[in-house]
């Protein structure tokens, strides 16, 4: 599974390949209109204003869910709706890589926090209570 370096650049160039492939349904001139104004577009702003909303041009971070980003590392499969793909933002990046290196290292304390409930047996599972009151004591 590769990786790759994703920048807003990259949804730049590709909103109107994407905008065809996602609206393959819509049937009239308003449909090549817009694919046209795509085609043309160079800038984040010039799509976002084709488009009606920045969705198209920006990305966010699977991990911290920050939003509004212009670069991200893709990890996983490449990206399609039925893909398990993750982007992640530059700073969940540096933490991944520094607990990586602290781990190797034989520093076991340091991936305590980010492993916390991510475990087999340390899922959560609610009371008996919570679950359906009717089978409380």
């Amino acid at each position: 599974m590769p990786t790759y370096i994703l920048t807003q650049a990259d949804l730049v160039k590709t909103a109107a390949r994407r905008w065809k492939e996602m609206n393959f349904y819509l049937e009239g001139p308003e449909r090549k209109k817009i694919h046209q104004q795509l085609l043309k577009a160079k800038t984040a702003e010039e799509v976002d204003s084709i488009i009606g909303n920045k969705e198209w041009t920006t990305f966010y971070c699977h991990n911290c869910n920050a939003q509004h980003l212009k670069v991200v590392a893709q990890v996983g499969q490449e990206w399609d709706y039925e893909t398990r793909t993750c982007n992640l933002c530059l700073d969940c990046v540096r933490s991944i890589h520094a607990t990586l290196l602290a781990a190797s290292a034989g520093q076991e304390e340091a991936t305590e926090d980010i492993n916390r409930g991510h475990g087999p047996d340390e899922v959560q599972k609610p009371a008996l209570s919570e679950t359906n009151p009717q089978d409380s004591p």
